[in-house]
């Protein structure tokens, strides 16, 4: 993967596919994907996005697939380490049609996905923000959850950020999610993520 990118974070995901018809699924559709069976770097054929096994101190842990096309996936990434244990799963999914207010839609879309999976969970903060890759900004939606539980396995982490960006390349979406333990200072570790995954998206 080369170039470099520069990001710009209010605080530190992502949660989305497509579904069969190519009109944006939400994370509960989590049970209808395929994993793909891939041990080296992914690259996606059809967005041209790359997906490597490695990204500093994170580890690729599962590939999936969300239609029967192949045009929405997910890669999850984990740091599981003694002090630190965050999870970050990238997806990329055909853009909607549409503009205004679409992405703010779909934040509160996916926003009521991680409160599904994580009862318990209670947004606290919602804002804008932007990443900067290969020189373009790109404007997208933010979404920060605490968690009363303290953390003890991946299914009941003490924080959620959601990072949603639209109308990528003009065909595609991308969405990020981390999960971290809540006295983690995770922003500069999502941030380095953010940066050293250089999106290598094309217009289809």
């Amino acid at each position: 993967m080369k170039g470099a990118a520069r990001l710009f974070l209010v605080a530190g995901l992502v949660v989305l596919a497509g579904c069969q018809n190519q009109r944006s699924a939400t994370f509960s559709t989590r049970g209808q994907a395929t994993v793909l069976a891939i041990a080296g770097d992914y690259r996606h054929e059809l967005s041209g996005m790359e997906f490597p096994t490695k990204i500093a101190e994170f580890e690729r842990k599962r590939l999936l697939q969300y239609d029967r096309a192949g045009r929405s996936v997910s890669a999850v990434y984990a740091i599981d380490g003694a002090t630190t244990n965050i999870t970050a799963t990238v997806f990329v999914f055909p853009a909607r049609a549409g503009r205004g207010d679409r992405c703010r839609g779909q934040l509160e879309s996916a926003s009521a996905d991680l409160v599904r999976v994580h009862p318990g969970a209670r947004r606290d903060a919602v804002d804008d923000t932007t990443l900067v890759q290969a020189g373009r900004s790109h404007a997208g939606a933010h979404a920060t959850f605490v968690y009363d539980e303290p953390i003890r396995n991946e299914r009941w982490p003490s924080t959620a950020q959601i990072y949603l960006f639209c109308n990528v390349a003009e065909e595609w979406q991308v969405e990020y999610r981390f999960t971290h333990p809540r006295e983690l200072n995770a922003a500069p570790i999502i941030e380095d993520f953010m940066t050293r995954l250089i999106w290598t998206l094309r217009v289809v």
